[in-house]
């Protein structure tokens, strides 16, 4: 499985419980993280989640977003050490 399969943005559930109540309704509701949707983001996330306020431009270069999702691919693969 990995590391964004199934998370809707907008689950608060998913996430850290010290984020405030409402922080992730500003986001895109029913959007769930795959390949395609991750890429989209990462190119412009402003664009992609209107009003966040994390500091991230993106990434611009698509083969650089592509190694990006393939190395987290390959790290979330891989089991958690004790």
């Amino acid at each position: 499985m990995s590391i964004w399969q199934g998370k809707d943005k907008g689950d608060h559930k998913s996430s850290s419980e010290s984020i405030p109540e409402g922080d992730y309704e500003r986001g895109k509701k029913g959007v769930v993280w795959t390949r395609e949707t991750l890429f989209d983001y990462l190119a412009d996330p402003k664009k992609y989640i209107p009003g966040t306020k994390m500091f991230f431009v993106g990434i611009k270069k698509p083969e650089e977003r592509a190694d990006l999702i393939k190395y987290m691919e390959v790290e979330s693969a891989k089991p958690i050490k004790p």
